[in-house]
């Protein structure tokens, strides 16, 4: 059976796109080390990690690459230990609380780094998201903004501290409440689930998790139908991507589930966790 030309269309724009950043932002990244703008290279690398993610999402549900989806899903990991590395640096230099390095991007590296199974690199990625001399985004409530809260929620769960969790979360259904406009209602009608799934892994909940992602395959879906969310980056599964797109969040939270020791046994397009947790058992061993 033929693929609808206008999927084939989009599937092409999305890895012509991500070969196009694959070579442009480590150049990028290069010049920021050697100019006023430096700290920009933290963020550069987190932006290609996740560009490479949405590379080994059409890869593998698309085009049923599983060679050419693996090899991205190590250059995303790759692009954030570079993050990584960058932060270090300008640590070094005494630059961090000088300069407007965010914490909101942090989540794409830990979402990176549990993909790949590289559990430490999510707990260095963590640590960096807690320290206080980063500065916050803008937007910020009584808690914080939004995004910072989501910030705090990845970490604390890659920490595992259920505690400084279920306050953040606690703050993050505060902002919520009083959060309006239309940019507001991915996170009120999509994004709720994973923190849900994060108390489920925090609470080692099976039971609860295999319903959450069941929840969430359907979110997923949803939200690929939903006009509103039309103006959603081709990662989040918008109209006319939908069918192109992993839910990588979910994916990358079934994985901590499973090195926490939870029972998971989940598959659909969007969702491929047994496919995923294939591959680390297949490297491992």
């Amino acid at each position: 059976m033929n693929k609808p030309e206008k999927l084939d269309q989009s599937a092409k724009i999305v890895i012509d796109d991500c070969a196009y950043q694959l070579n442009d932002i480590p150049q990028i990244c290069i010049r920021n080390r050697n100019e006023s703008n430096r700290w920009r290279e933290i963020d550069n690398w987190l932006v290609l990690s996740l560009v490479m993610i949405e590379s080994w999402a059409v890869k593998l549900r698309y085009f049923g690459s599983l060679v050419a989806a693996k090899d991205d899903l190590s250059k995303a990991q790759w692009a954030a230990k570079n993050s990584i590395e960058a932060f270090n640096h300008y640590d070094l230099l005494g630059e961090i609380n000088t300069t407007p390095i965010h914490r909101t991007d942090f989540p794409h590296g830990i979402t990176a780094a549990w993909l790949n199974a590289d559990w430490a690199l999510a707990e260095q990625f963590a640590k960096i998201t807690m320290r206080q001399d980063l500065r916050t985004s803008s937007g910020e409530g009584e808690h914080g903004s939004i995004h910072d809260l989501v910030a705090y929620l990845f970490a604390t769960v890659a920490l595992g501290d259920k505690k400084a969790f279920e306050q953040q979360r606690e703050w993050f259904n505060i902002e919520m409440e009083f959060s309006d406009g239309k940019g507001d209602d991915f996170w009120s009608k999509y994004f709720f689930i994973y923190p849900a799934m994060m108390q489920a892994i925090l609470d080692r909940d099976s039971e609860n998790f295999a319903k959450l992602l069941a929840q969430a395959d359907k979110l997923f879906t949803q939200r690929g139908k939903d006009k509103t969310m039309d103006d959603l980056p081709s990662i989040e599964g918008p109209p006319g991507f939908n069918p192109l797109m992993i839910d990588y969040r979910a994916v990358a939270l079934a994985q901590l589930a499973m090195h926490r020791g939870m029972a998971v046994d989940f598959e659909t397009p969007a969702l491929p966790i047994n496919t995923l947790h294939s591959w680390e058992s297949s490297h491992a061993h």
